[in-house]
């Protein structure tokens, strides 16, 4: 039998969020401050990309929402430039507000 191992991965930054949906599969809202670290993404990403070697082709920041994540999700999307990984992020249109410059 073959193995197979993930090629994408799906990394929930936050529970903070600028909308409170009711529909919202995570319960994020603006009350909600929980949030990984730009510590804890990076030695995850880190430590993904050498445990699975170049079968990790992609990164997806969501949340809640990532961008209040700031320069943080700057730093991670440099950090991933390095890692070779390529990179996509959710709810792009309400959360770009919080960037100070954008994210590549």
């Amino acid at each position: 039998m073959q193995k197979v191992y993930p090629n994408i991965l799906t990394i929930i930054t936050t529970y903070h969020c600028t909308a409170a949906c009711e529909e919202c599969c995570f319960e994020c809202s603006p009350k909600l401050k929980a949030r990984l670290s730009f510590q804890q993404i990076s030695e995850f990403l880190k430590e993904s990309r050498e445990a699975l070697g170049s079968k990790v082709k992609g990164v997806v920041f969501t949340g809640g929402e990532c961008f209040t994540l700031g320069d943080d999700l700057v730093r991670l999307s440099g950090l991933r430039i390095t890692l070779d990984i390529m990179l996509g992020v959710c709810q792009m249109d309400r959360g770009q507000k919080h960037l100070k410059r954008p994210v590549t």
